[in-house]
C-alpha cells in the first residue's frame, strides 16, 4: 500500500509569510467591532481581538468578506477571548462566515465561539459556531466550538462544500438536529483535521462526533471521544483516513460507508468499535480494545496480530479529565509501531529510576519546524560521550536519510538539520516521517511532517 499521496494531503498545514506591508487592526481599540475591523483590513492584515466577551451585531454573523487576513486574539488564548452569539430558532447567529472563496491564508485563531444557532435550509449548510461553503478553505487554529446548535448539518462547524483546515481546536457540547454533532462536511473539496479533539457532542441523526459525506477528509492526530451515536460517521462516496488518532467512549467508533485508511489509532471502550456497513478498512499498528461488541469483529475479522494490529488495555492516564495520555508502559508506545493514538505517554505512572539514580538527560527534544518547508532543526540531547545514530525513516518503515553516524559525539546538545532529501541527493515527497535517535544509552523516537 503505497500511502505517501493520502498522508501529503492531509497533513498540509500552510504556513505564509506576512506582506511587508500588512497592518495590525486591534478591535475594540481601533475599530468597535470584529466586522468593523474586517471591513477595514486589506489582504495579509491582522485583526487583533483585545481579550473579553463580544456580542451583538458586527461581533456575530462575522464574514471575512473573501480577504486573506488573519482575526486572532491577543497571545492567541481561546480562554479569555469568547464570541457570543445569543442565537436562537427565533433569531439564529452563528460565530463566523466564509462564503467567498477564503483561502488558506485567511486564518482564525485563538477564540472561543459560543451560543450559536443555525437554522434548518433546504440545502444544509448548517453549521452552529462557524460555516464554510462556496469553495472556502481557511485555516481555523486554536479555537474552541462550545455549546451551538445547528438544525441542520454540524453543530459546531459546517464544511459545505468547502475545504477548511482545523488545527488543534476544541469542539465540544455541541447538538445538530440531522448529521454532524459537531462537525460536518460535505462536498468534492478535502477536509482535514490535525491535533483536534471533538468531544460530547450529540446528533439526533447520525455522527455525534463527526459526519464526512461525498469526498476525501484526513483525520491527523486528531481525539473524537464520548459523542453519541458514531464518533466518525463516513457517508457514501466518501474516503477517510484516520492516522494517529484516538476514537474513545462513543456508541460506534467509526461507521463508514466507503473506504478507510486506519493507521497507529488506538479505539477503545466504544460499543461497537467498526460499525459493519460493508465498507473495506486498512487497518495497521493499530490497538483495539475494550467493546461490548466485539473488538475485532466484521469488518475488520482477523486483523488482530497482523499489521502491528493488537488487543490490549491502553493504561489511559484519566480519560474522565479529558487526558487521553497513556501510561509509560503503555502497549500503545511499542517498538515496532512507535506511539498509538493521538498521545504519548503522560504522568499518570510512576517511573522508578535503576538504582535509585536520577534520571539521565537523554533522548530528542523535537523538531522545529514542524511541519516544516524546506528544513527541519532536530534537537537532542546527549548524557555522556557516546556513539550516535539518528536516522529518518518513511512511515513504512523505510530507511529515508541517516543524518548523524558517528563514533564519538561528545555530552550535551546536538542538532542536526534534515532538508527533505533522501541520502542519494532526492527530494522526497511530503508526507509524515520517523527520526530514530540511537545510541548506547537507548533509543528514542519523534515524527515530523514535510509539506509542500
Amino acid at each position: 500500500m503505497n500511502l505517501s499521496p493520502k498522508i501529503a494531503v492531509f497533513i498540509f498545514l500552510i504556513v505564509f509569510p506576512p506582506l511587508a506591508n500588512s497592518a495590525t487592526l486591534q478591535v475594540p481599540i481601533e475599530y468597535p467591532t470584529i466586522q468593523a475591523g474586517i471591513e477595514a483590513a486589506a489582504v495579509g492584515d491582522t485583526v487583533l481581538l483585545e481579550s473579553g466577551i463580544y456580542f451583538g451585531d458586527g461581533n456575530r454573523d462575522i464574514d471575512f468578506l473573501g480577504k486573506d487576513i488573519t482575526v486572532r486574539s491577543v497571545g492567541n488564548d481561546p480562554s479569555i477571548c469568547t464570541i457570543v452569539c445569543q442565537g436562537t430558532s427565533e433569531y439564529p447567529h452563528r460565530g463566523f462566515i466564509f462564503q467567498s472563496g477564503e483561502s488558506s491564508q485567511a486564518r482564525l485563531e485563538g477564540v472561543t465561539i459560543s451560543g450559536g444557532w443555525s437554522p434548518y435550509s433546504s440545502n444544509s449548510e448548517g453549521g452552529g459556531a462557524i460555516l464554510c461553503k462556496n469553495g472556502s478553505s481557511p485555516i481555523i487554529k486554536n479555537c474552541r466550538l462550545a455549546h451551538c446548535i445547528s438544525e441542520g448539518y454540524g453543530g459546531g462547524l459546517s464544511a459545505f462544500h468547502a475545504g477548511p483546515t482545523l488545527i488543534d481546536c476544541q469542539i465540544d457540547n455541541n447538538i445538530s438536529f440531522l448529521y454532524g454533532g459537531g462537525v460536518s462536511a460535505q462536498g468534492e473539496f478535502p477536509f482535514t483535521m490535525s491535533g483536534c479533539l471533538v468531544r460530547n457532542n450529540s446528533c439526533d441523526y447520525d455522527g455525534g462526533g463527526v459526519f464526512l459525506a461525498d469526498g476525501s477528509s484526513y483525520l491527523y492526530e486528531c481525539t473524537i471521544a464520548d459523542n453519541s451515536g458514531a464518533g466518525i460517521y463516513s457517508y457514501f462516496n466518501s474516503f477517510l483516513s484516520l492516522i494517529y488518532s484516538t476514537v474513545i467512549g462513543n456508541y460506534k467508533g467509526v461507521e463508514a460507508y466507503g473506504d478507510i485508511v486506519v493507521e497507529n489509532s488506538l479505539l477503545a471502550f466504544n460499543v461497537w468499535s467498526f460499525f459493519d456497513t460493508g465498507f473495506t478498512v486498512e487497518l495497521s499498528c493499530c490497538n483495539v480494545f475494550g467493546h461490548e461488541a466485539d473488538d475485532y469483529g466484521t469488518p475488520i475479522n482477523g486483523m488482530e496480530g497482523i499489521n502491528g494490529n493488537i488487543s490490549a488495555d491502553p493504561l489511559l492516564c484519566d480519560p474522565g479529565n479529558w487526558d487521553y495520555h497513556v501510561a509509560p508502559d503503555s502497549p500503545c508506545l511499542d517498538d515496532l509501531c512507535g506511539q498509538i493514538g493521538a498521545f504519548g505517554a503522560g504522568e499518570c505512572g510512576a517511573v522508578t529510576p535503576v538504582d535509585d539514580q536520577p534520571l539521565q538527560a537523554f533522548g530528542l527534544r523535537g523538531n522545529y519546524p514542524n511541519p516544516f518547508n524546506p528544513s527541519t532543526i532536530i534537537s537532542y540531547d546527549l548524557d555522556q560521550d557516546a556513539s550516535v545514530m539518528l536516522q529518518v525513516f518513511d512511515i513504512t518503515g523505510k530507511l529515508v536519510r541517516t543524518l548523524v553516524d558517528e563514533s564519538t559525539q561528545s555530552a550535551g546538545r546536538h542538532d542536526a538539520t534534515w532538508n527533505g532529501r533522501d541520502n542519494s541527493g532526492h527530494q522526497v515527497a511530503a508526507g509524515v516521517f520517523l527520526y530514530v535517535l540511537t545510541t548506547p544509552s537507548g533509543r528514542d523516537s519523534g515524527r515530523m511532517a514535510l509539506i509542500k
